[in-house]
């Protein structure tokens, strides 16, 4: 139904119009002064969700429209009403039954509807077409994200030599091409008319992959170019191509072939020096041979004066035991003789002597028992480190003598016995609880032999 075929409903008119309403595909609404729906059709009502008679008698221009947008309509309607020329098109926002908001296309004019000034509006639903847009506007945003990641110079261009889609490192280095063809890109007549051929080569169906040399201002860069024809149903509509920058990998190539060249030199200078080097080690490795040779026999030599060293030691070591063995039966035999000959020899004396006799008959019998008994060779030994004075003082001690008996025996001053008493306590760590005397009597109790 055209719009600018609607001037005048009347009576007359009323059943075509409705016959034209309810066979268009569009939805159609007819509002008057206020924005009251005078007519609705059944797309109308489907689009909508709400019934004819809904439309027509409930719902206005106000509650159809999503609010952003109702201040537009509302305007648009008044201006329609009054006359003025608007944009009959556009898209707007209508709220469904349930809801849910419906993007529409929108066409309106200015009509009568039986003598009064109205508006009638042909609307369609557009939603699947937002949702298409939506998905091309992603696809397109991929697009462009997936061309930039490629990491060289890539472009699109169509069959009329048109560039319509190059990456940001085709922008960086030629320019924005897009809508541009190869007669305006800034190069030298040879360069235009070689990439010109490759480009009619691969609209022919080839794949055009040679190198290129490029100088501008910058310098002089080395292209591998590829370029193919996008083919669709077997038709080509167009050409895809890749500039990669080689320049670095020809630099690397001319350098590695220089640096080639001085190693093989240099190989051919080192292969003398090894030959030399080779002669001078044989003869080092024939004296090592005779000098490991030599060192052979003398280890071998040095194994049987080891071998004879040691029998010659445990046979030593089976002697020194059986001297040890021997003083210590002399000591035993002379601790029994001192027991059984001179110790009964002391008693009678002693019964037969004076009282200070007899005294000193004890301290010879005392000291004898302390020679024979293990007591003197506990106290000198090397970590208790007993000083002579020590020792003797010690004796003096664990046979009940008192210090001030101890000062006129030694003819030493108490003091200093009171402070030989604390040097012994600390060589023998001696806790401070513990009587001196009776531990000293321990140590020749525990270790007594006679």
């Amino acid at each position: 139904m055209k719009v600018d075929s609607i001037s005048d409903i009347t009576e007359a008119t009323l059943d075509n119009f409705k016959i034209l309403a309810e066979s268009s595909l569009d939805a159609i609404l007819l509002g008057v002064t206020g924005g009251k729906h005078v007519f609705a059709n059944q797309a109308s009502s489907k689009i909508t969700g709400y019934s004819i008679k809904e439309l027509t008698t409930k719902i206005s221009i106000n509650e159809l429209t999503a609010p952003d947008e109702l201040p537009k309509i509302k305007e648009n309607f008044k201006k329609r009403l009054s006359g003025q020329q608007l944009i009959n098109k556009y898209e707007t926002v209508i709220i469904h039954k349930n809801g849910n908001h419906i993007p529409i296309e929108l066409t309106a004019t200015k009509t009568r509807w039986f003598g009064q000034i109205g508006v009638i509006v042909f609307f369609r639903d557009i939603s699947h077409l937002k949702i298409l847009d939506n998905q091309l506007s992603i696809s397109e945003a991929r697009l462009r994200a997936a061309l930039n990641c490629i990491p060289v110079d890539f472009w699109i261009r169509d069959i009329n030599d048109i560039c319509i889609m190059q990456n940001e490192i085709s922008k960086n280095i030629w320019g924005d091409l897009v809508g541009k063809t190869l007669k305006d890109i800034d190069v030298d007549p040879e360069t235009l008319v070689k990439w010109q051929n490759n480009n009619i080569q691969a609209l022919k169906g080839e794949i055009v992959d040679e190198e290129m040399i490029h100088t501008n201002k910058q310098g002089t860069k080395y292209y591998r170019v590829i370029i193919a024809p996008v083919i669709d149903k077997n038709e080509i509509k167009g050409l895809i191509g890749f500039n990669i920058d080689i320049t670095d990998q020809k630099k690397a190539r001319v350098l590695l072939q220089n640096t080639q060249a001085e190693l093989e030199s240099k190989v051919k200078e080192r292969t003398i020096d090894l030959k030399q080097s080779t002669l001078l080690l044989e003869k080092q490795i024939e004296q090592r041979i005779k000098f490991e040779k030599e060192l052979r026999q003398t280890a071998n030599e040095l194994k049987i004066e080891r071998d004879a060293l040691g029998r010659k030691t445990i046979a030593l070591e089976e002697l020194v035991k059986h001297f040890q063995i021997e003083i210590e039966e002399v000591k035993q035999q002379i601790a029994t003789n001192i027991k059984q000959t001179i110790f009964p020899a002391i008693t009678r004396l002693k019964s037969l002597s004076s009282i200070s006799t007899a005294k000193k008959l004890t301290k010879l019998e005392t000291d004898l028992k302390d020679i024979c008994s293990p007591f003197l060779k506990i106290l000198e030994r090397q970590e208790i480190k007993l000083t002579p004075r020590e020792i003797e003082i010690c004796q003096l001690i664990k046979n009940g003598i008192i210090s001030k008996e101890i000062a006129t025996t030694l003819d030493i001053a108490e003091q200093t016995v009171s402070k030989h008493r604390k040097n012994i306590r600390k060589k023998l760590k001696i806790p401070a609880k513990v009587n001196l005397v009776t531990y000293l009597r321990s140590m020749d109790l525990d270790n007594s032999t006679i």
